[in-house]
């Protein structure tokens, strides 16, 4: 009876982290979408130093090619930005984001990456 009892009690330790993980989970997801739509209002209204700092904090591998930048998207903006590319994508994020913010309890996501690159 002790053994199952503590085995519960572990149980419901896990079941804690998770759920702490989701919600985490969630307003990191809400936060990167949001900058996302609005970078571009922000880094218009935005100083120089602020500007660079932004480029520093959205942009990985900058080079500069005559007059042409050339860069790479540090993740996860770039996953945002290939999932802007595939309506099916991004009809899946919304749907989760959906979903995640009508719950008010734990809530199982799924690996999307693996579900994205089976299709």
């Amino acid at each position: 009876m002790q053994s199952l009892k503590d085995k519960q009690y572990k149980l419901n330790i896990e079941l804690g982290e998770y759920t702490k993980a989701d919600h985490e989970y969630h307003i990191h997801v809400s936060t990167v979408l949001n900058l996302s739509r609005r970078m571009g209002e922000i880094f218009e209204s935005s100083e120089p130093t602020e500007k660079r700092a932004i480029l520093n904090f959205v942009l990985q591998n900058p080079r500069v090619s005559g007059k042409k930048l050339d860069f790479e998207l540090k993740k996860p903006f770039s996953t945002v930005l290939e999932l802007a590319d595939c309506t099916t994508g991004l009809r899946i994020v919304n749907n989760v984001r959906t979903i995640i913010q009508r719950q008010n309890e734990y809530i199982y996501i799924p690996n999307l990456r693996e579900y994205a690159l089976s299709k």
